[in-house]
């Protein structure tokens, strides 16, 4: 019994961190894309200058 309670606990716990590596991940995208978007708006803004 209670080794199956603390398989469930492990389980959840498991999911827990999939879930914290995807959102990591997503936020890195998101970081990446940010960061693209201000070269881009730099690149345009030098563009102008020139």
């Amino acid at each position: 019994m209670l080794e199956k309670y603390m398989n469930k606990i492990e389980d959840k716990l498991n999911n827990t961190l999939v879930l914290e590596d995807k959102r990591k991940k997503i936020i890195n995208c998101v970081a990446l894309l940010e960061d693209e978007r201000k070269l881009d708006i730099i690149h345009k803004f030098i563009a102008r200058i020139l």
